[in-house]
């Protein structure tokens, strides 16, 4: 076993690192956005900051996930599967926040609102439900995992 978590570690590395990468330039770019809009005013670089800050979550929660399973070696032990759960809500956050800050930033700005959207708009919400989905499938793979142990 000790073999297959070191293996395991070294797959998952590369992909730790490109996480927490991705995460800090996230943070950058949202962080920059928001600096745009309190010189601008302009409600588009708010809902841009937003985004880019609220999509450093899943990154951070998935870099946590395969630091988990790194660690233990189970892809379906506990925390990993409330991860999966916390992962889908904060990516279907992420898909649909920025929408909400930018309307009220919109209406505080003394502005008509005007909601539109396209399909692209959807993926994000629509990825963190299938996310959601996934994470079911983990539980289910928990419990056969459980049994197996408690037969070898």
């Amino acid at each position: 076993m000790d073999k297959n978590v070191n293996a395991l570690n070294k797959r998952l590395k590369g992909d730790k690192i490109s996480l927490l990468v991705i995460a800090g330039l996230m943070c950058f770019f949202g962080c920059a956005q928001i600096i745009k809009f309190i010189l601008d005013g302009d409600v588009i670089f708010l809902k841009r900051g937003v985004q880019g800050l609220v999509m450093m979550v899943p990154h951070f929660i998935l870099f946590w996930i395969l630091r988990r399973i790194a660690l233990t070696g189970k892809p379906f032990d506990d925390k990993v599967v409330r991860g999966m759960r916390l992962l889908a809500i904060s990516v279907i956050a992420a898909g649909v926040l920025p929408f909400f800050i930018e309307a009220m930033a919109t209406v505080v700005k003394g502005d008509m609102f005007s909601f539109e959207i396209n399909i692209f708009d959807l993926f994000i919400p629509l990825t963190g439900l299938i996310i959601g989905i996934i994470s079911e499938i983990f539980v289910y793979g928990k419990e056969l995992q459980e049994d197996n142990d408690l037969i070898a």
